[in-house]
């Protein structure tokens, strides 16, 4: 069943695809990502946990006192979660939300933002970008502030991702279309 279907029934093949409770009008974007199936679902939790445990293991966010772990801690858990939502939304996506090429540099960008944001150790590279500021200073105030960029990059290729997606489901043919992008899972 194409959703690119043409004729009077054009409408009834996406309606088919929705949840039922998704048929019959517009859904939110919540409401998309609640009609996820389970393998949309696990291929989130996988790429959320692998995020998480990399950047855990590789930025040692625990190693620089109770406060600043609880911060950091907490931004790479948001942050991973967003990152897996993400990737999930990559997997098994409807017809006319295939993901391309160019939807991957956001999730890597907001990943490389926590790593950066989540990272205690004095040697690292946003020590050595931001060396005339006190360890006190970058621990307080760059890293936050990067950490809270990542989640905001991370939320808005979100909002983005299942907009498209809706709109997909709901309106075949209307959504944005990219000539200079590749698939990312050719057929």
């Amino acid at each position: 069943m194409s959703a690119k279907a043409t004729g009077p029934g054009r409408g009834q093949a996406v309606t088919a695809l929705l949840p039922l409770s998704l048929q019959g009008r517009r859904p939110g974007r919540l409401r998309v990502l609640l009609g996820w199936a389970p393998r949309r679902w696990a291929a989130a939790g996988a790429t959320a946990a692998a995020v998480a445990l990399l950047l855990a293991s590789t930025s040692a966010p625990l190693d620089a006192g109770p406060a600043w772990a609880a911060m950091a801690v907490s931004i790479l858990a948001v942050g991973s979660a967003a990152v897996g939502i993400l990737a999930g939304s990559y997997v098994g996506a409807p017809a006319g939300a295939q993901p391309t090429v160019c939807d991957i540099r956001w999730p890597l960008l907001a990943t490389l933002g926590l790593s950066l944001a989540t990272t205690s150790a004095p040697g690292t590279l946003l020590v050595q970008l931001f060396a005339g500021l006190p360890q006190a200073a970058i621990q307080w105030a760059v890293q936050p502030g990067l950490g809270a960029l990542a989640l905001a990059v991370s939320a808005a290729a979100l909002h983005r991702r299942l907009g498209i997606e809706r709109d997909a489901l709901t309106r075949p043919g209307a959504g944005p279309s990219c000539s200079t992008c590749r698939p990312l899972f050719p057929r």
